[in-house]
């Protein structure tokens, strides 16, 4: 496929996660403006700092 399109003028590159993500999603919606970075890429855990508990001194 590499050459086909080489063949053709096309030129082609890697692509990490998150420029994936963002070609798919101005593919899916090109209407949309493009999101500045910080989402998350599909294989990311996300995950959230546990709460901070109050003493009786802050309350």
């Amino acid at each position: 496929t590499v050459r086909a399109l080489a063949g053709l003028g096309v030129s082609l590159r890697v692509l990490d996660g998150s420029a994936v993500t963002a070609a798919l999603a101005g593919a899916a919606d090109p209407y949309r403006p493009p999101q500045p970075g910080g989402l998350a890429a599909p294989d990311a855990v996300i995950s959230a700092a546990a709460p901070t508990r109050r003493t009786r001194s802050q309350r």
